[in-house]
């Protein structure tokens, strides 16, 4: 998802007000997990915090703002992940296995998170009444994992079809875990894994 982020630039922050921020961002997200976007307020996120809610206004002028910046911290940190665990496959089909197994393991390990951004996206209204998040904010995690079907194709380990469908139906997939997975807190995670990257990899296959 192409974050939309508002924040006025300033000067680089110090060590404390880095902290700070990444203090401030972790409460809202708990706050938003726990209570819902719309019920979560400053003064609630302030009182987890730990904080003053001078404080958060301090770092984040509105509670639109730090609201965009839980989920620029959620993606961002999801991409340097994901980066972490791709580096090094030697070939698409292992990457495509890999590129499964990461999220689902990236979601699992951040339930509160990604409970927050599924309320955040679906709440979160701009002034116009739209939603703030829409449906092509995904499209660069769309292109990145037709990316890899592109390369499988082209290196002949996975069959001929439209990279870009099959990358919305995985990308779907990958959502539903997390909507799942928060509904299902005992889910079976070790077999959902292993069931839908056996499912992807023979999909994609080629066969001789």
């Amino acid at each position: 998802m192409r974050t939309k982020t508002s924040t006025v630039v300033r000067e680089q922050p110090t060590f404390i007000e880095a902290a700070r921020r990444t203090q401030i961002v972790a409460a809202a997200t708990e706050t938003i997990a726990e209570l819902g976007y719309i019920n979560a307020s400053l003064a609630q996120i302030a009182k987890r915090a730990g904080v003053s809610k001078s404080v958060i206004g301090y770092y984040y002028a509105t509670k639109d703002e730090l609201v965009r910046a839980v989920v620029d911290t959620f993606y961002v940190t999801g991409h340097v992940e994901m980066m972490r665990r791709l580096e090094g496959a030697p070939g698409a089909t292992e990457l495509l296995q890999r590129y499964i197994t990461s999220n689902l393991a990236y979601i699992a390990e951040h339930r509160s998170e990604t409970r927050a951004i599924g309320d955040i996206v679906a709440n979160f209204r701009g002034a116009d009444g739209l939603p703030v998040y829409q449906i092509d904010d995904a499209e660069p995690l769309i292109q990145g994992t037709a990316a890899i079907f592109d390369w499988g194709r082209q290196a002949g380990e996975f069959r001929q079809f439209d990279s870009r469908i099959v990358a919305v139906i995985l990308r779907s997939a990958i959502d539903a875990f997390g909507q799942q997975l928060s509904a299902n807190p005992e889910l079976d995670i070790e077999k959902y894994t292993r069931e839908m990257t056996d499912f992807f990899l023979q999909a994609a296959r080629k066969t001789t």
